[in-house]
C-alpha cells in the first residue's frame, strides 16, 4: 500500500524573483455534435447563451485561480479575456483565453483555468441534449516574460486577430531590416545555447521585421568591430542589435568597441534601458548597454540575460521606431 509520509506542502518562494511583464494564451475545444451546435448557434438553449456565459465564467475563473488550484500564487491580473470561435465543420467550439499581468510568476495557469471554466460551462448548459460531449486539446499556445524571456509554442495556431492583440500594430516593424549579433565566448564555441539571440528573432519576426542575418561571435575587440562594420557595409540594415558583453567583466567589450565606431551616441536610451531594468533587478545599473548610430544603422547593445533582453525590447520599441523614422 502506498503511503506518503509528507505532512506539509509549501508554495514555491518567489519573494526573491523580479516582477516582469507576463502574458499567456491557452486554447481548448469542445465537440458538441451537430444538434447541439445549431441549438447554440440559433440561441435555442433555454438556460441562456452558452457562449456569453462561458466567457463570463472563464474570466471569473482566471481571476480566482489561486482559490481553485492548490499552492498556486495569487496574481494581480491586469487583463483577461476569452475569445470564442464556432467551427461549423467540426461542430465544435474553440476557446482562447489570454491573461496579462506584471508578476513574479507566469500566468499560464490563469489562462488554463479560464479555458477550462468556459468549456465546462458550455458542457453544463448542453449536457441535457448530449451527455457525451467531448472536451479536447487544452494547450498552452503562447507564453512570455520571466527568466526565459519569450517562449513560443505554436503561435501560428492563434487566430490572426489575437496575434494582433499581443503585438500592437503601432509598433510593427514592417519590412525593417535587422541584423542580430550574439557576443559570447561560450555561445560561439557551442557550449551555451543562444537563447537571447533567439528571443530577439522571435520578437521582431512577430512584428513583421525582416531578419537579414543572425550570427554568434566571441568577446573579441577586433572581431566585434569588424563584424559590425562589414555588416553595415554589406547589408545596410536599419538596426543592428547585439546581445552580451555589456557587463563589468574585463571581457565585456561591446560598449567600448561600438561606442568608438558610432558617429552619434544616444545616451538617453542607454540610461532608459538601465532605469527600466532596475525595476526588475538593481544590477541593471552595472550594465554598460549602449545605443548609437553608425552611418545609417541604429546599433543597440543589450545585455546577455534572456529576460533582460525581452524586457529591454518591450520598453524601447516605440523609441526604436521613432529613431528609424527620423533616419530614413
Amino acid at each position: 500500500m502506498f503511503t506518503n509520509n509528507k505532512t506539509s506542502y509549501n508554495m514555491i518562494n518567489i519573494s526573491n524573483k523580479s516582477i516582469s511583464y507576463r502574458r499567456a494564451c491557452v486554447s481548448g475545444s469542445i465537440n458538441v455534435g451537430k444538434e447541439v451546435f445549431f441549438l447554440i448557434k440559433n440561441k435555442k438553449i433555454e438556460k441562456g447563451d452558452p457562449l456569453v456565459l462561458a466567457e463570463i465564467a472563464g474570466i471569473t475563473a482566471a481571476k480566482n485561480t489561486s482559490n481553485i488550484i492548490l499552492l498556486c500564487h495569487q496574481i494581480n491580473i491586469e487583463n483577461v479575456f476569452l475569445n470564442i470561435q464556432m467551427d461549423e465543420k467540426a461542430y465544435s467550439i474553440n476557446i482562447y483565453c489570454i491573461v496579462i499581468a506584471h508578476s513574479k510568476t507566469g500566468v499560464e495557469m490563469e489562462a488554463m483555468c479560464g479555458v477550462y471554466a468556459g468549456l465546462l460551462t458550455i458542457y453544463d448548459l448542453t449536457k441535457k441534449f448530449n451527455p457525451f460531449i467531448k472536451i479536447n486539446d487544452i494547450k498552452l499556445l503562447f507564453k512570455d516574460g520571466g527568466e526565459n524571456g519569450l517562449i513560443l509554442g505554436s503561435i501560428n495556431n492563434i487566430p490572426l486577430h489575437l496575434q494582433k492583440f499581443f503585438f500592437d500594430e503601432k509598433t510593427f516593424f514592417d519590412n525593417i531590416k535587422i541584423v542580430i549579433i550574439t557576443i559570447s565566448d561560450r555561445a560561439s564555441k557551442g557550449n551555451y545555447e543562444d537563447q537571447s539571440g533567439q528571443i530577439i528573432i522571435d520578437f521582431f519576426k512577430l512584428k513583421k521585421a525582416i531578419i537579414i542575418k543572425k550570427i554568434i561571435i566571441p568577446d573579441d575587440e577586433f572581431i566585434i568591430k569588424n563584424v559590425c562594420i562589414n555588416i553595415e557595409n554589406k547589408y545596410n540594415p536599419s538596426i543592428i542589435i547585439t546581445t552580451g558583453g555589456t557587463g563589468i567583466d574585463k571581457k565585456d567589450l561591446t560598449n567600448k568597441v561600438l561606442s568608438k565606431i558610432c558617429n552619434k551616441a544616444i545616451p538617453g536610451m542607454s540610461e532608459f534601458l538601465r532605469l527600466s531594468g532596475s525595476n526588475n533587478t538593481i544590477t541593471s545599473w552595472l550594465s554598460s548597454s549602449f545605443v548609437g548610430i553608425y552611418k545609417k544603422s541604429l546599433i543597440i547593445c543589450l545585455p546577455g540575460n534572456p529576460s533582460a533582453v525581452f524586457e529591454s525590447l518591450n520598453c524601447i520599441q516605440d523609441l526604436i521606431l521613432k529613431i528609424i523614422n527620423t533616419y530614413k
